[in-house]
């Protein structure tokens, strides 16, 4: 903290960062602290300091990227506020107008463009050295910070997990809950209590906790642009919902422009975000709560009806991508091959197989499983297996015994798969010296599940016909 030059060489020393150190590539070797105010200059190394030892960012990033921009921030802060005493003095948004500007003279680029796959939605947006002045503000600020997390203005996931036991997938990077965007006056006081009631009785996630906020600072942000005097939902009408459905459907029609877009499923969701905060609200006799009843606010046919996925919509991992993955595989991370491994193996996520306990793996009739609870799926059968050597493959057709077992009983059903109805149709030759697809196939077996058939090949010398089966219940919203 007293150095204005960090050294690589001396923090690649440092027991925390030596397995780092050992994977460190790029020529860089210093990082320079160099803002005129002495005060600032300081600020900006807690903030690195924080970042660097609580692991959120890499020695990589520390000198490489983040050291590039620290850079240009020092530039500009020189020239334009030599005499800052403080970050948090900053009139943010005028001085990040003036950071964009000054970038822009520079020659740097300042937008990017940004596709929201889900939805089909297409954007620009300020990249991350136009928004880094903003970032690290708000980095000093939350680290200065030392009000009660739920007071806050920005909420941490990992601190409410610490404290209360928030649960969230620690692989993700959302860790942050913004409540910045809610301008309009004490609705975001209102909003926060509602949150935080939600959070601690379980009642929802914490990224649906991001979905809500989402949705919910762009309806109350409408509302009030009709009704600037109001200062809470208390008049709100069924011709302000019209109208706001009406928003919705522009909105989609103009930023999801994509051919696989789904605004439906924008709206819809949307929608239900908005038909429940609102009977919460009414539930919980909140000041704010509308007069009207939410069953003469919204109606069932304002749902809009979600259309069936073309099999262009369908993700699946290319095979050229799979091909490269397992011919590259031992260059990995040796921590990361584990990872890739389950995940192909049992067809879950990656952020589901970075959220295994330590007791996942239980062994039934001779064979291991992986036991695990995905949020919004529900087992309906616990036990899929294949009978062994059932199998049998033509050109037309994949034949498979499969054994369903619950605690009451245990049936074998025999399954007929057409092998042109899968994959987008594309034509499968199946060669069993050395097969070159990778089939995969979904179908009902009843009971409400359905099957997923998995054949692949693995090894470059030896190819042998795998099959696994997955099973997944079905699909239940989640408010």
């Amino acid at each position: 903290m007293v150095s204005n030059t960090w050294s690589f060489g001396f923090i690649g020393e440092i027991k925390q960062f030596e397995d780092m150190a050992k994977n460190y590539r790029h020529s860089n070797q210093n990082v320079y602290f160099r803002i005129t105010s002495p005060t600032v200059n300081l600020e900006l190394k807690y903030i690195w300091y924080h970042k660097l030892f609580n692991d959120i960012w890499t020695l990589t990033s520390i000198f490489g990227g983040q050291a590039a921009k620290l850079n240009k921030i020092a530039r500009f802060l020189n020239e334009k506020y030599p005499a800052l005493h403080s970050l948090l003095d900053l009139e943010i948004d005028k001085a990040e107008h003036e950071w964009l500007h000054w970038l822009n003279d520079q020659g740097n680029k300042i937008k990017f463009y940004r596709q929201v796959l889900q939805y089909g939605a297409e954007y620009t947006h300020n990249n991350h050295l136009a928004n880094f002045l903003r970032y690290i503000h708000s980095n000093l600020y939350q680290l200065t910070d030392n009000r009660e997390e739920w007071e806050k203005d920005r909420w941490d996931v990992r601190i409410l997990h610490e404290r209360y036991g928030i649960y969230y997938n620690k692989s993700s990077t959302n860790y942050l809950l913004d409540f910045t965007n809610i301008k309009q006056v004490n609705m975001d006081q209102h909003i926060k209590k509602y949150i935080k009631h939600r959070l601690l009785s379980k009642s929802f996630s914490w990224s649906s906790a991001r979905r809500y906020i989402l949705y919910l600072s762009r309806f109350i942000a409408f509302i009030f642009s009709l009704e600037p005097t109001w200062r809470d939902l208390k008049g709100l009408k069924r011709s302000h919902i019209e109208r706001y459905i009406q928003w919705l459907h522009e909105y989609t029609a103009k930023k999801l422009m994509q051919k696989n877009a789904h605004s439906e499923n924008y709206i819809l969701e949307g929608l239900l975000v908005i038909r429940k905060f609102l009977e919460d609200i009414q539930r919980y006799e909140y000041d704010i709560a509308p007069m009207t009843h939410v069953r003469k606010l919204l109606f069932p046919e304002d749902m809009p009806k979600l259309r069936k996925k073309s099999i262009e919509q369908i993700d699946y991992i290319p095979e050229y991508v799979l091909e490269q993955l397992f011919t590259y595989l031992n260059e990995l991370n040796k921590n990361y091959i584990p990872v890739v491994w389950v995940a192909f193996k049992t067809g879950l996520r990656i952020s589901d197989v970075l959220g295994l306990t330590a007791d996942c793996l239980v062994k039934l009739n001779g064979k291991y499983s992986i036991v695990t609870d995905i949020e919004k799926m529900v087992s309906l059968i616990p036990k899929l297996t294949f009978v062994k050597d059932s199998l049998s493959v033509d050109k037309d057709y994949i034949y498979i015994d499969v054994s369903v077992r619950t605690e009451e009983e245990e049936k074998t059903r025999s399954f007929k798969f057409n092998l042109k109805s899968i994959v987008d149709h594309r034509e499968l030759n199946i060669n069993f010296d050395k097969p070159s697809k990778t089939i995969e196939i979904i179908n009902d077996v009843g009971y409400g599940i359905r099957i997923r058939v998995l054949p692949f090949f693995l090894e470059q010398t030896q190819y042998e016909l795998d099959c696994e089966i997955l099973y997944i219940g079905q699909s239940t919203p989640v408010d």
